[in-house]
């Protein structure tokens, strides 16, 4: 037969138990972060990225006409040249829409695995 106390203790256990995830969490996502920030804009922009940058920065309609005839998709550099618009016209803005992206990414494997309830 449980007691009040061991149940108090159990509930304390799981609250700790649930804050260490948490933290676990945080650290694995602040992690992430910092791995794809670092030196993020030690190099000059590769051939994509500045396609990316050439797409995104032409008026929406131009940029529909460019893109048209590939296979790259228009709603990205849509959403992209907005993201420049907003942050400053450089290549660590334009990389870091891209972190932004990878970061959430991980987030969502996390909350995957955590639904799946695998070890998260």
């Amino acid at each position: 037969m449980h007691t009040i106390a061991s149940l108090e203790e159990a509930k304390a256990l799981r609250g700790r138990w649930r804050l260490l995830r948490r933290m676990i969490v945080l650290f694995i996502l602040g992690l992430a972060f910092a791995l794809r920030v670092w030196q993020l804009d030690t190099q000059s922009l590769w051939h994509d990225e500045g396609l990316s940058w050439w797409f995104a920065r032409e008026p929406l309609w131009q940029m529909l006409r460019s893109v048209a005839g590939t296979e790259h998709p228009p709603f990205y550099f849509f959403v992209l040249g907005l993201w420049m618009r907003v942050a400053v016209d450089s290549a660590y803005a334009l990389r870091f829409f891209s972190v932004v992206g990878g970061v959430l990414t991980v987030a969502g494997l996390i909350a995957i695995t955590r639904r799946w309830r695998w070890a998260a």
